[in-house]
């Protein structure tokens, strides 16, 4: 399929036909998000991140043949596991109400909910998404305002701070994630403009003191690799948060260099 990863080509395929089966004429449309559509898909960490639009909330017939659908799927196409999505009713498209959606993740259908859709999902959507099936994501996601991705990312980062012990705790690949979430939440406070994680962390080794790089440069090298727990990001990553969480609070225009020490 253009612009999806070939790993998964065939996967996404046979979700396609079964999905346009079971919604029939109640399927929108299937559409790719997340770091595929920033062309940064890692084939060693990353997932594809889809939503599923339809036009009416499911049906108990439905509901029942998601988790058949989607065993199937992982039976015939051991890549499926890679495919995180959301089912979402027209209606909820563009609101926080999608994140109670089913969703499938890891090849299993979630009946009450785990979807995580928010302004930053519905941007890239609007922005990059990929129709695998429908029109256009740009005819049926509405805008989203600038004021809403900064609040989203404020929280996140809010979150990932009071997170951060437990990641470290658990090894590299939670680790890494939080680091280069975090960058990714900065980067959208200063610019406005959503990236990939990974772009978002090159920005800031441009952007932040010096004293950051390390610990950058060892969670960009670290990507895609769990193998336990990595002591420069486990001493580096906590102080980070409470340092990125400090600088979210300044005003929009502040420059992010600033001494490591709060």
């Amino acid at each position: 399929m253009q612009g999806t990863p070939p790993a998964v080509d065939a996967a996404l395929g046979a979700y396609v036909s079964e999905a346009r089966r079971l919604f029939a004429e109640d399927l929108v449309g299937i559409y790719v998000h997340g770091s595929v559509a920033y062309g940064a898909f890692d084939a060693a960490a990353s997932d594809v991140d889809l939503v599923v639009a339809h036009r009416a909330g499911l049906t108990c017939a439905r509901r029942q043949a998601l988790p058949s659908l989607h065993a199937r799927l992982l039976a015939t196409h051991p890549a499926a596991a890679r495919l995180d999505g959301t089912y979402a009713p027209l209606h909820a498209v563009g609101t926080y109400g999608a994140a109670t959606c089913p969703a499938f993740r890891d090849g299993r259908f979630l009946a009450h909910g785990g979807g995580d859709l928010n302004p930053v999902a519905w941007h890239t959507l609007r922005t990059r998404g990929i129709a695998l099936y429908g029109p256009p994501a740009a005819e049926i996601v509405p805008p989203v305002s600038a004021g809403a991705l900064r609040e989203n990312m404020r929280r996140n980062i809010a979150f990932l701070q009071r997170r951060m012990p437990s990641y470290v705790r658990s090894g590299t690949a939670n680790t890494v994630f939080g680091v280069l979430t975090l960058c990714r939440a900065l980067y959208t406070l200063r610019t406005g403009e959503v990236t990939s994680k990974r772009a978002a962390a090159r920005w800031a080794l441009r952007h932040m003191a010096p004293c950051w790089s390390p610990l950058l440069r060892r969670a960009l090298a670290r990507y895609g690799h769990d193998d336990g727990i990595d002591l420069v990001l486990a001493a580096g990553a906590v102080p980070f948060a409470a340092y990125v969480a400090h600088v979210a609070r300044r005003r929009p225009g502040a420059s992010v260099l600033a001494r490591k020490s709060l």
